[in-house]
This record gives C-alpha cells, sequence and structure tokens, in this order.
C-alpha cells in the first residue's frame, strides 16, 4: 500500500516556503512506503545490483573510481521514474502534488519526477544555481518537490540552499562546467535541511541551490518532482 495522501501545510508553512524558497515536511512517507520507493529507485536506476545489506552498502566493481571517467560522470540521472514505477506515479499524483497545489495556490501541473543518484567517495559536485535558467514559466511559478530516500549526513553531498534567492533570476555562466550562478560569493549563507529518509523538501524554482560532493560510503539517493501552474 502506498501512502498518497499526508496533513494539509499549515499558513506557516507556506508562508515560511514563500519567505526562504524552500520547506522542509518531516516523515511524509513511512517505512513501508518509502521501502518500495527506494526498492523501485534502485531497479529502475540499475543499482540494485551494486547494493547490500541493511546499510546499503556497495560491493563489487567500483566504476565511480574509475581515473579515466570524467569527473561529471559520477552522477546518475534516473528520467521519467513515474513512467516505470507504478509507486513513483502514485505519489507524483498524490501526496506531492497536493503539497505542491497548496504552496502554488492553485492545482499544480505535474511536469517531471528525475531520480538523483550520487555514488560514493567521488559523488558529483552541483556548483550553486537556479533551476529557472534550465526552464521555467515566465513568472517561475513552479515547485520542486525533493524527496530524501536517505538520510543527510556531513559528508554524503546533500543539497544546500540561499535563503530568500527565490525572489529574481541571477546571472549565470559556464566556467564552472555548468550554468552557475556568476558571483556565487554574493551568497554568504547557505543552509542545509537536516532530512531523513521519507522527508521531502519543497523549494522554489529560483531558489539558488547547490550541492558539495558525496564523501560517503554508501550512495545518496533523492528525487526531484516538479509542478508548475
Amino acid at each position: 500500500m502506498i501512502t498518497t495522501l499526508a496533513p494539509r501545510l499549515t499558513e506557516a508553512e507556506r508562508d515560511a516556503f514563500w519567505r526562504d524558497g524552500f520547506l522542509h515536511r518531516r516523515d511524509v512517507f513511512d517505512a513501508a512506503t518509502l521501502k518500495t520507493l527506494r526498492t523501485d529507485l534502485d531497479e529502475v536506476s540499475g543499482w540494485a545490483a551494486a547494493l547490500r545489506g541493511s546499510d546499503q552498502t556497495v560491493f563489487g566493481q567500483e566504476p565511480w573510481l574509475d581515473a579515466e571517467k570524467p569527473a561529471g560522470a559520477y552522477f546518475t540521472p534516473v528520467e521519467r521514474l513515474h513512467d516505470q514505477s507504478a509507486a513513483w506515479a502514485a505519489v507524483c499524483r498524490g501526496v506531492l502534488h497536493e503539497h505542491a497545489s497548496q504552496l502554488l495556490g492553485v492545482p499544480g501541473v505535474f511536469e517531471h519526477a528525475l531520480g538523483i543518484i550520487k555514488p560514493p567517495i567521488k559523488g558529483l559536485t552541483f556548483p550553486l544555481h537556479q533551476d529557472g535558467v534550465y526552464y521555467s514559466p515566465a513568472d517561475g511559478r513552479c515547485v520542486l518537490a525533493n524527496v530524501y530516500l536517505d538520510d543527510v549526513t556531513l559528508d554524503n553531498g546533500s543539497i544546500l540552499f540561499a535563503p530568500g534567492s527565490h525572489r529574481q533570476l541571477w546571472a549565470h555562466d559556464t566556467t564552472r562546467g555548468k550554468k552557475s550562478v556568476s558571483h556565487p560569493e554574493q551568497f554568504q549563507t547557505l543552509v542545509t535541511p537536516q532530512a531523513q529518509a521519507g522527508d521531502v523538501v519543497y523549494f522554489h524554482l529560483w531558489t539558488v541551490h547547490g550541492s558539495p560532493p558525496n564523501r560517503s560510503a554508501r550512495c545518496r539517493r533523492t528525487v526531484r518532482v516538479g509542478y508548475m501552474t
């Protein structure tokens, strides 16, 4: 059974989202649902064969340590996850859609579900950027739901946000390999929601964010689901 409904967001939570550009909602998915969602992502992504044990440590060959591999290769995207997993399709239609619609103030239009897996030891760094430079409704009214399948730790490369940065589009360049904000030094305060597996962090399309590499011994798995007006 997949849990698709959760308590409505409070007015204070909606206000916090529009003030800071993000909102951390704890315990959105129970243990049984989380297990199903994690298993489906592992199987669709191809990582299931490389994981073992209750702590999901990695065994066998370690392609992410290949010295000949470009730095950007240490990252596994999983496109259109909702088309490959009934469980993910259910939560995209259910609780995530409900919360995103509450934040947008109108029924959200589902846009995408993208699995993001950072492998151990050398998982990719993402420089500070806004997703709105890649795709965007003209007014930027889009809510992204970051579903956590693993706990945030000090070294597993979790997302960093610049609070309040969602009120405009900032200048970007490509000098760091990907589109990134031209002057990252202007964002002095960066915060990492201390999320646990089963939590969801909702953030605005224009919120400046990035992430350090995964230096831990385990995969770091999240799924980003987008809703527009």
